[in-house]
Order: C-alpha cells, then structure tokens, then sequence
C-alpha cells in the first residue's frame, strides 16, 4: 500500500529534525504470555578475541535488516493483540534481544527466556516439568550457527523455537532439535534449485565459495554431494572467513579469488550470509576478477550488499534463489507511523514504563543505535527485507497457543501453559505412577520424554491401572504447533516432518535501471524450475561488440523478430562455463587429470558406437553386428566363408580338377596293362582300388568350399580319413609281404598266403573296417561344429568348422598314421639290385611325404579360426594326393608310356624274386 505523501513527507522531516528517537524501547512489553525474540541489530563485534574479562562484546554498526525484522515481530503480536478472533481476552507480550550475529552475544538472553518466570535465576532440579520459565516460545535466530546453539538449550526445556532464517539442514533433525520449528525452507531445497538451475543453462565447470561457519559449511556440503551426481564439475571449492577482523582473513579472501580466477571458470556459486559475502565482492572488483555469474541466496542477494560495496555493477550478472513470501499488509505504514511517535516525548515516556516492566536492570537490548534511525533510512529497505517469515513464525505460536488454552469466540482462559508434551503411543506404552517421595535417582523415563513431578517409577505393562493414580496429561503447545495448519493473512501454512515450511523459491536477477539496483523475478521452482530467459540480460565483458559479431549472432538466430527488435537482448547470450568442448558425433568424452568434467573427445574405436553426447565411453555393438570407426550406429554385419565364385576357391577347384584328372588318367593306364608286369608287382587290382580312393579323396574338397552346416562340418574329416585309409590299407599288404621276403626269409614261405592274392583283400576290408568304426566313435566323442566367429574379422562373421574334441580329432586320423607308420617301416630298408624296380621305394616316399604334409597341417589347423582353415584342409588333401600320385603310380605310368621296354619281368621282379638269384650267383 502507498502511503499519503503529505504524511510520508512530514514523517521524514520529523525523523531528520529529533534526535534521538525512543525507537530502542519499543521491543520489550509485559504480557500474559511472553514471546522471546533474538534479531541481529547489530554486526560487526568489537574486541572479541582481546576480551580479558567475560564482559558482553559490543556491535559496532547497525544491521538494518534485524532492525526491520524485530520490527515485523512488533506488529504480529500487535496485530494479535489487536485481534477478536484469535488468543481473545489474551495479551501478548515480547522480549527482544540483539544477537549481533555471534554466538557468544547469543547466549545471555537466551539462558535470560529459561530464567523462572518472574526471577533471574534456573533452578536445577530432577525434571522441569512443574517448570515454567518466563517466555512460551522464542522467535529466531537468523543464522544457522546461533540455532544449533541456541536450541539445544530451548528443546531440552522443550520450549518452541521458531526461526525466521536458519536454513541448515542439520536443524532438520527432530530427534536432536524437537522444538526447533523454521518458517523457511531448508537448504537441501535451496541447493537443488541451484543445481536446477546450472544444468538448464549447461554449465558444469563452476567454482563455489561458502562462509566458514554452518550454514556456508552445510549448504556447500549438501550442493557438492548433489553436484557430483548431476556431472557438475567444482573447479575450485574453498571457504572465506566470517570474522573479518581477524588477522589473515584478507589474505585468505585474496587467495580465494586468485585461486577462482585461475581457474577460468564463469560460474560462482556464493553460499555466505551477507558480510562475507560483501567481503568477496568487494575483493573481486578490487583484484580485477572480471565479470563473473554470480549465483546466490537470499542470504546475501537482498542485504544492503549492494548499496555499500563501490562498483558493485562490475562484478558480471546476480542471479540466486530466495524464498517466495508474499507481502506483510499494514507493515509499512505500521513502521512509518511507529517512527512518528518515537519523536513523541509522551509515547517515549510510555513506552520506557512498560519495557522497565521487564526488569531491563538484569539485560538490556542493547538496541542504542536504533535511536539515530530515521525513517529515510529504514524505508527503502522495507520493500526488499523480506519480513513475511518473522510474520509466520509469530502466528504460528499464537495459533498453537490458541488452540492449547481451548479458546472460544468469547475469549481464552488465563491458566499456565507447558510447551511439552507426551506422546499417545508412549503413553500406551508406559504406565506411570506417583508416590509420596522424590528420588532424582529413581528416575528412568522414557527416552526423550519429560515426566511430571514426584518420585515416579516406570513399569513397561499393559495391565489396568486405577484412574485415580493416573496422572492426567493436558493437551500443550508443541502438540498443535505439530499438527494443525494455521493461516495467515488468507495463506495457509503447516510445519512439516522436519518442522519446516517449504513454501518453494523465486529465482531473482539484478537488473540495473540507470545506476539503480532492481530485484527482478525472473523465475520459479517449486520441485521443478521455469525460467524466464528472455529476461536475463548477462553482463559481458566488453559491451563493444562489432557489426560482424552481431550479424553472426542473429544469423544463429535466423534473423528472428527478437532480434531484430531488440538488439541489445541478441548481444547478452548466456555464457558458458565448461572445461571442454563439444565432443562431435562418433567421439566420446576422455577424462583428463582429475576433474571429472574436463576430457579430451576420442574417436569411437571399431566395433564401437557413439550413443549420447555426455558419455564417458563408446557402447560396443552387438556381436552380429559391427562398426567402423566414430560411427554412431551398428550395421549388420556379413557372413564370410570360402565362395564358390572367390579367385582362391577357384584355384582350389582347378587343383582338385587336374588331380582328379592326373588320378583317372592314373587309374585307366593301370586298367589298361593291368595284367603287365609293373602293375602286378605294384599290387594289381588293388592299385584300382586306391586310385578309386584318391579319387574320392580329391572330390571331398567340394566340401570345404560354400557355406558351411552342421552336417557339413561333421562329414568333412570323416569324409578325409577314410579316403586316405581306403589308399593306406592297399599298402598294407604289399609292405607286409616285401617286410617278409627281405626281412625274414625264413617265415616268409609259410606268412606269405595271408598277405598276397586273395586274403590281401581281406587285409584291406579289415582296415576299412576299423576306420568306419572310428568315424563312429569320432561322431559320438564330438564331432566337428560350425562356429560362428565374431573377433577374427572386424565387419564379418566367420563361419568355420570347429574342432569339439582334439581326442576324438587324433582318434579318427591316428589310425592312418598307424598304417603310414607300419607301410614306412616295411619297406624304407630294402635294397634293390642294379637295373631292377624298387617297389618298396615308392611306398616309402608316399607315406614320407604324407608324414610331412601333416606336420604343417596339425600345427596350421590348431591354430587357425578364419576361412583359411577351410583353404588349408583342402591343400593338404591335394598335397597328400599328389604327393601319393607323384611318390608311387606316376612312375609307374611314366614308365608303362615311355618305357615300355622296362614292363618285363626281368626289370619288374619282387624281392623274393631277386634273393635267390642273388644267392645261386654266389655259390657259383
């Protein structure tokens, strides 16, 4: 509401033209309940590490804000007094203290509320139950620092505390503070509102600084904790002093802004109450920090900070959280016409009566700055001090009382109050009992419950107990300050779980109108932040910015109606604060050094992809799927196994043609001079018989080439070693009976019937035999099985035949390296006269060539995962069929083409041929 400007002005004269006024006794007044008040009048303590004697410390300036808030306290209860509807018939009056922001200054009026009503003095005594000190209920402090100190003095009396400005959250413990109430939010909601803040605006490489005492302390401990999950990142975290007469306070304010400084951030986070945080300011505009964004709390963003730090514009751009409360009505006027009549010698003589009514000889407010006050210099902060808070805190006690003497329409009964109370489910719990006699020691209540008067015993039972011995428990103050919701000037309020109200915040920014400082609102957080960003004009360095750099900005903007409507709002973007830049798509983030927030961009590698701009790392594929480097999405990857139309499955199958070829030419020659000479020694029909082997031998390499199955896998080296043992056990025999004639001569006569002819072949069928029943084994031991392979090749899935079990593997082709074995020690020895056939020969560099070719193989097919294990089983196939071929039928065939001559049988004889001819030579 506007004030009469008539009146306004003759107010104004008349404070200017008196001194001094009576102002400092207008906060102490008698009551029917008294109400105490703790308020910062003062700051700035004198001497209070030279103290040699435990005198009170002076306050040497005046703290505006208290004033105006003790102010507040005055017109609630006025306003209540003047009331029909609420505490009817009931005076309350108000005992107001200065705090001086010092715990020390702190503590003598708070032990002065817990004096005996109507003494000076505390007694000690067993419980204070029947104990009635002179207040009901305190109002304040402000700071954090006096509350934890103050109310664990009041909630060990249980005495309602009600704060108007604490914020720490430690207060939010009711098991330790039970009758600490707080008509402001905490500071758990304060610091998630800023964390709100800095993600919307992306800045996540900020510096916080916070007072060294517990509300800079907490706030900074609870907005670290939350940062860290939220990827914000603290370049520099540091405290400044709160006494600032202290000796190395302005060197550690001078660190502090170096340190922040040197760590190029934009962003400060500035939890501190308002001398400190002045301090700081002025520091940082002194040593030329530059313009910053300030985030701040209402702490420090609506003290007189501003109207007494010099240059205060240069600092960069305020923005910070206070709480929302609504406007107290009537409040102005009420001070404006309470600085009328202090100028008033008969109000001042009144109003000296009444407050020498509360024994002032024992402590007085200590308030005698107030009396130089004008109302000029009072007014301007009346509009921004926000005094909504102390209005609650007061209505929240007169509320609870009200409800706790049982007042009607027609007025309150005048009878004692207690502040405690007893819980339902203790007292359901706990049955007590009053004797005659007091015993301190007997005493064993339960925990955190005050007990009435007597000696008193504690039994834990649910029996029945006779209602004349029960004691009876009025309702009390703390039981409706607990409850029931309260209203005020038509707004509803009601203390939560932890005695607090959270009424949300509005998001405050300096904005300067011509050298004059405006609060303006520029957003909103209740559980979720808005923001009114086209509001925010941020400070920047250099207000010159060139034709180009403007042309560039509204280009980004695509020359929108805004700006070319308001240039000025195009200039002021919002800055960034980061320790990085932008990582681009396919790159992901690598922290460098030990700020989590400052890294390095690195390509995705193969295999990998880029999922979201703020990761730490690249996501791998799926494994049938692939990735070439800094790609942001998987493809499907292909399937990769020896093509048919591949230029080295070509060259196989040409191989295996021409053997296949070389093995019917072979075999049709051997048809053909089947009954000579040179293809009876070499074992006759049974050479046809290995030729028809090879020959399926050569066509099993089909198998390796194509896309592989199960079955395909599982007959591959089946297919192979019986093929090989279908050539080795033709062998068998002509070994055996060369081994006989050159080796034992003696046996030879009688051995020679089971391997030559007709039971040769019973030697091959048996050999054959065996072999199946391996492949049998081998099939139920652990056959080969496709396998896909994803790690070989980068973009492709390889599909090759694994091998299950290497014992099953040695199993199925030992059995042909026996054979090969037992054929090369047969005949490796023999010797063969001058110009006569070496039989044995040929079968000898067979099996030795087999030998060799599976040396490599074994070592090569172990080791091998890709489509070249397919390529190698089909080169030593061929190189085992040629080698055979060349080693013991080409010969042959060379011969039966071009030297007919030597298909007798002088030059084609077996060795048992040659031996006796040998030995009738050496009779002669």
């Amino acid at each position: 509401m506007k004030l009469p400007g008539l009146w306004l002005c003759l107010s104004f004269g008349s404070a200017a033209s008196l001194s001094p006024s009576c102002l400092s006794a207008q906060f102490r007044r008698p009551g029917d309940f008294i109400l105490g008040g703790l308020f910062p009048f003062g700051k700035d303590t004198v001497n209070l590490t030279a103290r040699s004697e435990p005198t009170l410390p002076r306050c040497e300036r005046l703290f505006m804000d208290g004033l105006i808030w003790a102010l507040g306290m005055r017109f609630a209860i006025d306003q209540i007094n003047n009331s029909s509807s609420l505490l009817p018939g009931i005076k309350l009056g108000y005992d107001m203290y200065d705090t001086c922001f010092e715990p020390l200054v702190a503590l003598q009026p708070s032990l002065l509320f817990l004096t005996r009503n109507g003494t000076t003095g505390i007694g000690i005594l067993c419980n204070y139950t029947e104990y009635q000190p002179r207040i009901t209920a305190i109002i304040g402090p402000h700071k954090s620092d006096l509350c934890l100190l103050t109310a664990k003095l009041f909630s060990s009396f249980l005495i309602p505390q009600v704060s108007y400005g604490a914020s720490s959250e430690t207060l939010s413990n009711t098991e330790l503070y039970p009758s600490f109430y707080r008509t402001v939010p905490s500071d758990k909601n304060l610091v998630e509102a800023v964390v709100r803040l800095l993600n919307q605006f992306g800045w996540n490489w900020i510096a916080t600084v916070g007072s060294d005492d517990e509300y800079g302390r907490g706030a900074q401990a609870l907005f670290l904790s939350m940062a860290g999950n939220d990827n914000i990142c603290i370049a520099f975290e540091g405290f400044i002093p709160t006494d600032l007469a202290e000796p190395n306070a302005r060197k550690q304010l001078e660190d502090t802004v170096k340190l922040i400084n040197s760590t190029k951030v934009n962003v400060v986070v500035l939890f501190a109450y308002s001398l400190p945080a002045q301090a700081l300011l002025e520091h940082s505009i002194r040593m030329g920090l530059g313009k910053k964004v300030w985030i701040g709390t209402e702490a420090w963003m609506l003290s007189d900070v501003a109207a007494y730090t010099p240059n205060i514009q240069s600092i960069g751009t305020v923005l910070g959280f206070v709480s929302r409360t609504g406007t107290v009505p009537g409040f102005q006027e009420y001070v404006a016409e309470l600085f009328s009549s202090v100028e008033q010698e008969k109000f001042c003589q009144q109003s000296r009566e009444l407050s020498r009514l509360m024994n002032t000889e024992v402590l007085d407010t200590h308030c005698q700055q107030c009396d130089h006050v004008t109302l000029g210099d009072i007014w301007p902060l009346l509009r921004v001090t926000m005094v909504q808070p102390v209005h609650v805190a007061v209505y929240s006690v007169a509320h609870a009382l009200h409800r706790a003497l049982g007042c009607t329409s027609e007025g309150c009964p005048k009878t004692p109050i207690r502040s405690w109370q007893v819980r339902k489910d203790v007292r359901a719990k706990w049955q007590v009992f009053v004797t005659s006699q007091t015993d301190c020691h007997n005493l064993s209540p339960p925990k955190g419950q005050l007990i009435a008067a007597g000696r008193i015993t504690i039994l834990q039972t649910r029996t029945t107990v006779p209602k004349s011995i029960l004691i009876s428990f009025p309702p009390q103050l703390l039981h409706f300050m607990n409850t029931l919701p309260f209203e005020v000037n038509g707004q509803s309020f009601r203390f939560d779980q932890s005695h607090g109200t959270n009424t949300g915040y509005k998001l405050i920014f300096w904005a300067w109108r011509d050298g004059t400082l405006t609060y303006l609102p520029v957003g909103d957080y209740d559980q979720s932040l808005y923001i009114q960003k086209s509001q925010i004009q941020f400070h920047t360095a250099d207000k010159k910015v060139t034709m180009a750099q403007f042309l560039l900005i509204c280009l980004r903007l695509r020359f929108s109606w805004r700006c070319l409507a308001d240039v000025h709002s195009c200039l002021c973007q919002e800055p960034t604060s980061e320790c990085f830049r932008r990582c681009q798509p396919g790159q992901f983030r690598r922290i460098k050094g030990f700020n989590l927030c400052c890294y390095d961009c690195t390509d995705c590698s193969e295999n990998t992809f880029w999922s979201s701009t703020d990761s730490t790392s690249c996501s791998p594929c799926p494994q049938h799927q692939w990735a070439p480097a800094r790609s942001t999405r998987c493809h499907e990857r292909t399937e990769r196994f020896l093509f048919w139309d591949e230029p080295m499955a070509v060259a196989l199958m040409t191989l295996m043609a021409l053997t296949v070829a070389l093995s019917c030419l072979s075999a049709l020659l051997f048809l053909k001079h089947l009954q000579t000479p040179l293809v009876q020694v070499a074992g006759g029909g049974r050479t046809l018989f290995a030729l028809l082997w090879l020959l399926l031998q050569s066509l099993s390499c089909c198998l390796y080439v194509g896309r592989p199955s199960a079955r395909l896998c599982a007959v591959q080296q089946l297919s192979y070693a019986l093929c090989l043992n279908g050539c080795f056990s033709t062998f068998v025999p002509k070994a055996l009976e060369i081994s006989l004639l050159t080796e034992f001569p003696r046996c030879a006569p009688r051995l020679l019937r089971w391997v030559t002819h007709g039971r040769a072949w019973l030697l091959v069928a048996t050999s054959l035999l065996t072999q199946a029943l391996l492949c049998f084994c081998h099939l139920r031991l652990g056959p080969d099985y496709l396998v896909a392979d994803y790690k070989s090749l980068p973009s492709e899935v390889v599909l090759v035949c694994g091998t299950q079990s290497w014992a099953a593997f040695a199993l199925l082709h030992g059995y042909n390296s026996c054979l090969a074995f037992a054929c090369f020690l047969c005949t490796f020895m023999v010797q063969t006269p001058a110009r006569r056939y070496n039989v044995a020969r040929g079968i000898t560099f067979a099996t030795l060539i087999y030998f060799i070719i599976w040396i490599f193989f074994v070592v090569v097919f172990a080791t091998l995962r890709t489509v070249l294990r397919a390529v190698t089983q089909i080169c030593t196939i061929q190189a085992t069929t040629l080698g055979i071929l060349a080693s013991y039928f080409v010969p042959k065939c060379y011969i039966m083409v071009f030297r007919p001559d030597l298909n007798t049988g002088d030059y084609c004889q077996n060795p048992a041929e040659e031996q006796p001819e040998e030995d009738s030579v050496n009779r002669q």
